[in-house]
Order: structure tokens, then C-alpha cells, then sequence
């Protein structure tokens, strides 16, 4: 079997990490670690969300029932039922309790210190990829990070300056 110290995923994750029977017996929920120079321990956060667009010719009621989704009361169903920490502020209390397998108390944490928004332009995936990809070297110690984040950056202006 794998290893694997430490990975960053989202609160969408946690009903499926819990269906796992080795992340559930392995694994748990931690902060992210803080950086020796800044002392910050900084999380991405990003939105669930519904979208129709006018375009399809969809009908009045999916939009009544995105709007419903976005309600406070669905939100809170939706922390309730563990499916993803909510959007409005206090709701995701009980969804730190929806589950025994881990401790998800961190994820309410984040929220409290350093937190930038995922960035996304119009086509994200264009250069989130190729990132990703791009990282797996420094991450194994095949490659300087500082380089490789340069690359990065390079190919993601080149790739956003073509939107």
C-alpha cells in the first residue's frame, strides 16, 4: 500500500474519505502546516455552487430551485447531512459532527486565519493542470521549487493572456 504524509482536500471530500475503510482506520483532519518564514498557515477556499444559464432555455423552476439550495435552511440541511461546510457563517457547526471517522474541527479552524480565494479565470483547468504536473517535481526533490514556480507562473500568464 501507498503512502502518503499529508494531502489538501476540501470538506466536499470528507463523505467519501469516510466510505474509505483506510483513510478512515489512517487518517485524520489537521491544519495545514504553518511556513517557517511567515508563521501563516494559509487555506484556499473556493464555493458549491448551482449555475443554469438563460441560454438553455431552462425552465423558471431550476432557477426557483437553485435559489432554494442557496437558502440558509437548505444550507443548513446540506452541513447537517454532512454533505460540505456551508456558506453562511455559523451553519457548519453541526457539520463538524457529522461523522465519528475524523476529527473535522480544522476545517472550521481555517476559516479563522489566512485564507485566499482559489483563483480561476475562464478556462482554470488551461493551467491548473499543467501546475499540478509542474509541482510533482520540487515535491519529490527532482526540481528547485523557486524555478519550477517561476515556469509555473510563466505558462499560466501566457496561458491567461490567451482568454
Amino acid at each position: 500500500m501507498g503512502q502518503v504524509a499529508m494531502i489538501s482536500q476540501g470538506s466536499w471530500m470528507v463523505s467519501a474519505f469516510k466510505d474509505n475503510e483506510d483513510i478512515v482506520a489512517h487518517g485524520d483532519v489537521a491544519r495545514l502546516p504553518k511556513g517557517d518564514e511567515t508563521g501563516k498557515s494559509i487555506s484556499m477556499y473556493n464555493g458549491l455552487g448551482w449555475a443554469a444559464s438563460a441560454n438553455t432555455g431552462m425552465p423558471d423552476e431550476a432557477y426557483k430551485l437553485i435559489e432554494w439550495f442557496g437558502t440558509k435552511d437548505m444550507q443548513q440541511k446540506q452541513a447537517d447531512l454532512g454533505v460540505t461546510m456551508s456558506a453562511y457563517e455559523g451553519v457548519s457547526d453541526n457539520w463538524v459532527n457529522c461523522t465519528d471517522a475524523f476529527h473535522l474541527q480544522p476545517y472550521l479552524d481555517a476559516l479563522e486565519g489566512d485564507l485566499v480565494f482559489r483563483p480561476h479565470t475562464n478556462s482554470t483547468l488551461a493551467w491548473w493542470n499543467p501546475m499540478v504536473e509542474e509541482l510533482k517535481a520540487p515535491w519529490n526533490g527532482e526540481a528547485d521549487m523557486a524555478e519550477t514556480c517561476q515556469k509555473i507562473a510563466d505558462m499560466m500568464n501566457e496561458t491567461i493572456a490567451e482568454e
